[in-house]
């Protein structure tokens, strides 16, 4: 899809921008599917902090009052499950882009606690983060106790017509348990997945 490619092209202009590479038919590739589909022309860094799952996580760390700036402290607090390179990527993308930032002590805090992926954000990057996460949720089940995790599923048969209802209730659901759970004082970070899906494929004419 034209998304996808614009979410490659400007991972490409990321990759190349600083090397003495003629980028210009991408650079204008890159406008020309903004302006068509309406997309605001995002940085890979703006797009990142919603694809790379670590960032927000991370981010969500630094409100943990035992919160340490040492990076090889965050990778271990994180299972491993990131390299040290990469917290200090996540750490440098969310400075850049205003979502921490660092007080006259030194410390970083948290300056923008509200952020939500969008319409803004290109499709390709919020799928990117949600098979992320599905994969840290399959790792939970064997690396996590019972005392630490909830996971659990229904199969059920739904009305076609009333998808939009269902997905509304889910919707309000998440906004109901992170209004009543989430804590600023809180001393660990957790995530909240609730995936619902067709197994069956639609049904065609004359099938």
């Amino acid at each position: 899809s034209q998304e996808r490619e614009y979410f490659e092209l400007l991972v490409k202009l990321e990759k190349y921008e600083k090397k003495d590479i003629d980028l210009s038919k991408t650079i204008e590739r890159i406008r020309e599917i903004a302006q068509k589909n309406k997309i605001p022309q995002l940085t890979v860094k703006q797009m990142e902090t919603v694809s790379e799952w670590y960032v927000l996580v991370i981010k969500n760390m630094i409100m943990l009052p035992e919160f340490k700036e040492d990076p090889l402290w965050i990778s271990k607090k994180l299972r491993r499950k990131v390299t040290v390179a990469q917290v200090k990527y996540a750490l440098s993308i969310l400075l850049e882009l205003g979502f921490v930032e660092r007080e006259k002590s030194g410390r970083l805090v948290v300056k923008n606690d509200n952020l939500k992926s969008s319409n803004t954000v290109p499709s390709a990057a919020i799928r990117k983060h949600h098979k992320a996460m599905l994969h840290r949720a399959g790792e939970a089940i064997d690396e996590q106790s019972l005392d630490s995790r909830q996971v659990s599923s229904v199969t059920l048969q739904v009305e076609k017509s009333k998808l939009p209802e269902a997905k509304a209730a889910i919707y309000q659901f998440l906004q109901e348990f992170n209004q009543k759970f989430s804590a600023k004082d809180g001393d660990a970070v957790y995530q909240l997945g609730i995936q619902f899906f067709s197994h069956t494929k639609p049904s065609k004419q004359g099938d």
